[in-house]
């Protein structure tokens, strides 16, 4: 009952604004619509054109968010099998220092420890 009435003082105004900007030539000057063609573009909008469209451009942007996304793990990829390489290209020398275990200092002779109580 009140949806009528609310709906053509809320959309329809924009709606012919859409209109006139679609029928303004190059003098600036805006044709004539009818109601009637206006009641007919209205009945035959049915908006599967404007969610196709919506849904490209959505599948559009995800396609270049993939495409950056592919690149950047490429650059990954790459980086790490640089530092792989710079990680086994050590010397021999360097090998054999990594190698040999931690050992504990040699002992000297005339130090002895005390207990912290004796301080």
């Amino acid at each position: 009952m009140y949806f009528v009435p609310w709906f053509i003082t809320t959309y329809l105004p924009l709606f012919i604004n859409v209109l006139e900007r679609s029928y303004i030539d190059e003098c600036e000057d805006v044709a004539a619509v009818s109601i009637n063609e206006i009641n007919n573009l209205i009945s035959q909008n049915n908006y599967l054109g404007l969610y196709v469209k919506v849904l490209g451009e959505h599948i559009g942007s995800l396609d270049k968010k993939l495409d950056e996304l592919t690149a950047m793990i490429i650059q990954i990829k790459n980086d790490l099998k640089v530092s792989d390489k710079a990680l086994t290209a050590k010397t021999n020398s360097e090998a054999l220092t990594m190698s040999t275990p931690v050992q504990r200092p040699h002992d000297i002779k005339y130090l002895k420890f005390k207990s912290i109580k004796s301080f």
